[in-house]
């Protein structure tokens, strides 16, 4: 099934784009989908504990079931000053 992701801040300098398609099999997790676009990243976990995830835009556990064109949000902590 097919999916889209969004990707805000840092994300968009990691991963070079602001969003892109994924085709995933039915049962895959939030955690799943983060894990896969961030395999080879040194610190994939570190980004992990302070991301939250959007689904259709709203916020959701990294166990959320992902289902046929869902849009998933990686959103990384924001600072302000």
């Amino acid at each position: 099934m097919k999916i889209k992701l969004k990707y805000f801040a840092v994300y968009q300098d990691i991963l070079g784009c602001s969003s892109e398609n994924m085709d995933v099999k039915e049962g895959t997790t939030v955690r799943h989908v983060f894990d896969q676009v961030m395999k080879g990243t040194a610190l994939k976990e570190r980004y992990f504990q302070s991301t939250l995830f959007a689904v259709n835009l709203n916020f959701v556990s990294s166990d959320e079931v992902m289902k046929e064109g869902d849009e998933v949000a990686f959103i990384p902590p924001v600072a302000g000053g």
